[in-house]
């Protein structure tokens, strides 16, 4: 085995998601030879992910049943990319903290938007405005939940995870969003998805404060 092959091969150390590593790894590894081969640096793969998903994000805001497949498609092939840059830092050696706060905010922005236009297609594709004002609020609730989870990183030094599998796997909440929003949008489900993920967010934060309020009342933090 050719050590670029081993290195495609290393998981993150105790940090690897499940579904990443059974529906994102084995199709990354090839884009990732490619962006090799083009000489893309991470952060200009982390860019391209973005674009992709603002294609992505134009057949969601146009809300008809072919558009969100469409969308749902391209969306991702978005997350794939995204999964390369890593990738790509660790083979090229480029990894660096600034790599790694772009890789990050690139992701919560995609992220972001993909819930913007998708409830955006809602109005545009049936009228509802009640249900683009929650998807609105979903969108929103997404981008809080980040920094009370960052905070709380703050604070406790300590990175959490949804639910630990095994030594090698965790869940990320975020990776199952946003297989479950393509799913929405492949089977016509986006009304009851931002339903349930303006319902589902803000539970979020009040379970990462919890944790936070257990940690500070235990180490007696001030």
């Amino acid at each position: 085995m050719s050590s670029d092959k081993k290195e495609l091969g290393k998981k993150s150390q105790g940090n690897e998601d499940i579904i990443a590593q059974f529906l994102l790894r084995p199709f990354s590894k090839y884009l990732t030879k490619i962006f090799m081969l083009l000489k893309f640096s991470p952060n200009m793969v982390s860019f391209t992910g973005v674009l992709v998903a603002f294609i992505a994000c134009y057949y969601f805001y146009l809300g008809d049943r072919t558009s969100l497949i469409i969308g749902a498609i391209i969306t991702y092939f978005s997350i794939l990319i995204g999964t390369s840059d890593g990738e790509v830092a660790r083979l090229s050696g480029k990894a660096s903290p600034f790599g790694d706060f772009f890789d990050s905010s690139t992701d919560i922005s995609k992220f972001w938007l993909l819930f913007f236009f998708l409830s955006l297609g809602v109005y545009n594709a049936t009228g509802d405005v009640k249900t683009m004002i929650i998807g609105q609020f979903a969108a929103g609730a997404f981008v809080v939940g980040h920094y009370i989870r960052a905070y709380s990183y703050r604070v406790t030094t300590v990175k959490t995870y949804e639910l630990r599998f095994t030594k090698q796997h965790v869940f990320y909440f975020t990776v199952f969003v946003f297989f479950l929003m393509i799913f929405a949008a492949l089977f016509d489900l986006v009304k009851p998805f931002l339903i349930l993920m303006a319902i589902v967010y803000p539970l979020t934060w009040l379970k990462k404060m919890h944790t936070v309020y257990k940690f500070v009342k235990t180490n007696n933090v001030k």
